[in-house]
């Protein structure tokens, strides 16, 4: 895969069909960011018995919503900011909870498509999402691209684990997708300024 994430083919460990293949496309708009992001399943390997494919989905930048076979939702729809200060303090006394719901923020981001909620976190350069009432029980990771100057660089990483259902593993997949993609804008953005800082 290359460095665009948005634009690429994604091998994943898949735990119900073994190998994964999907396909991002993108489509820009005329002045700057994503229009619309497909996910498309390539391939995938021995089917379970009982397990459905991995379904298509779509990222719609413009209009805040993803779509997930054939269903379409508004972020608002499926994520929601919850903790607080509270829940801060609290988190605060097992680092390694606040590892994965609160760090770098006194308050967490949960996605949920359907009954199941998620917290999406970013530590340690991997995506984690994992139930909102089990945080340690990993439902799906994703590990950037990493860029090497001197070395092979490090190709991104997608793994999803047994239990999830079709829409409910591609909706995880969006959202780490549309997570990394934020966090590499909001990087582009303070490398910018930082420029813009040192030439005044």
């Amino acid at each position: 895969m290359n460095k665009d994430i948005l634009n690429s083919s994604i091998e994943a460990q898949h735990s119900n069909h073994g190998a994964v293949s999907y396909r991002t496309s993108t489509t820009s708009g005329y002045f700057v960011g994503p229009k619309v992001t497909t996910l498309d399943p390539l391939s995938y390997g021995h089917e379970k018995k009982g397990s459905a494919p991995p379904a298509r989905a779509t990222i719609y930048w413009k209009d805040s919503a993803l779509e997930v076979g054939g269903s379409r939702k508004h972020l608002d729809s499926v994520s929601s900011k919850v903790g607080g200060f509270f829940s801060l303090c609290v988190s605060s006394i097992h680092p390694s909870t606040i590892e994965l719901t609160t760090r770098g923020s006194p308050r967490t981001r949960e996605w949920r498509w359907s009954t199941q909620a998620y917290t999406v976190a970013f530590n340690n350069n991997q995506w984690t999402a994992a139930p909102t009432h089990n945080p340690h029980a990993a439902a799906a990771t994703l590990s950037p691209y990493k860029r090497h100057f001197f070395s092979s660089s490090e190709q991104p990483v997608l793994s999803l684990a047994p239990g999830l259902g079709a829409e409910e593993e591609t909706f995880l997949i969006l959202v780490m997708l549309y997570m990394e993609t934020k966090r590499l804008e909001k990087n582009q953005a303070t490398s910018d300024a930082a420029v813009g800082a040192g030439t005044t």
